[in-house]
């Protein structure tokens, strides 16, 4: 039972210094589609972001492509015009079809209230595409939809580069690899591993 009355202190990764800290990489300036399985949605770009309007349907879902993988905080602001409920589903791959890959990944449930929320999730993880459900917001305006970069930094001190490229793509993945996994458990992936330090709370 969820009691209203009680006030609930903001938790230390919603306003601390590190994470106003990390560089912060927007999906505004990238490929954006709108779909629903039951209704049309009209998509609308503004000076405060975008609006998605819910034509005929009271359930919708928008995919954002941000370019690369990251490893990294997500950060929501968005304002609803009535209660509900937002998913946040991020994955690093895409199915044979174009569609998200959601079978195994982690879901980030919002309830929200009407008007304006902004919210930046606990736990890094890794991310290209981020899909986002809507179900019974009406018309909604995402102001900013964002991965806040928790990757080791790059110092670029050293580079390779040979006539084949093949293999430099192969160096370049090895590289990135290296700094998206170093930063706190150096293991086989940051989607599973970089979760550690929050022990089983990742599942």
């Amino acid at each position: 039972r969820i009691d209203p009355t009680v006030s609930v202190p903001l938790h230390f990764y919603q306003h601390s210094e590190y994470h106003a800290s990390l560089p912060e990489h927007p999906t505004a300036d990238v490929r954006r589609t709108v779909d629903t399985a039951t209704g049309r949605v009209r998509a609308e770009a503004g000076p405060d972001g975008l609006t998605l309007v819910p034509c005929d349907t009271e359930n919708f879902r928008a995919v954002w492509d941000g370019g690369e993988s990251r490893v990294g905080f997500v950060r929501l602001t968005v304002t609803c015009e009535t209660p509900g409920v937002i998913d946040l589903v991020h994955s690093d791959l895409l199915k044979p079809d174009g569609s998200i890959h959601c079978d195994h990944q982690v879901v980030t449930r919002l309830h929200v209230p009407a008007g304006l929320t902004e919210f930046v999730t606990m736990e890094p993880t890794l991310v290209r595409y981020l899909q986002v459900v809507f179900r019974g917001v009406g018309t909604v305006t995402i102001h900013g939809l964002a991965v806040l970069d928790d990757a080791y930094p790059d110092e670029h001190r050293a580079s390779f580069l040979c006539s084949d490229e093949n293999v430099n793509r192969l160096y370049n993945a090895a590289k990135k690899t290296l700094l998206l996994n170093t930063l706190d458990i150096f293991m086989d992936c940051p989607a599973r591993e970089r979760g550690g330090w929050l022990c089983d709370s990742l599942w």
